[in-house]
């Protein structure tokens, strides 16, 4: 993300403030639900799918933030089977997906 924000305009939504956020990279806060009125052209979802309870209801509400010809990037660990053993801290994790389920997921609500 910060070569984004050397030519972009970025902004951040962390559940903890990473200390080292580059200056020209907005932190709005903990949780997309702040942005009630904001709009993105890109809309980057790295490692938090496997943290939520329910991913599906949470790309929703992270769609209705995407412009209308926005891109949605998702990035999840893959390898269900054998990932849980190599965790460090395996209790934070509460989905494991493989190609065919995050294919499943996006294709369940229409994305490509």
């Amino acid at each position: 993300m910060f070569e984004l924000a050397k030519e972009h305009q970025c902004y951040l939504i962390d559940a903890i403030l990473p200390s080292n956020v580059a200056c020209n990279i907005n932190y709005i806060g903990k949780t997309i639900f702040k942005c009630t009125n904001a709009f993105f052209d890109v809309i980057i979802i790295s490692h938090v799918l496997e943290h939520i309870g329910d991913p599906k209801k949470l790309l929703q509400e992270i769609l209705t933030r995407a412009n209308s010809n926005g891109w949605v990037y998702i990035e999840v660990p893959l390898g269900c089977v054998y990932e849980w053993r190599m965790l460090r801290e395996p209790i934070t994790h509460v989905n494991f997906f493989s190609e065919y389920s995050l294919t499943y997921l996006a294709k369940s609500m229409d994305l490509r």
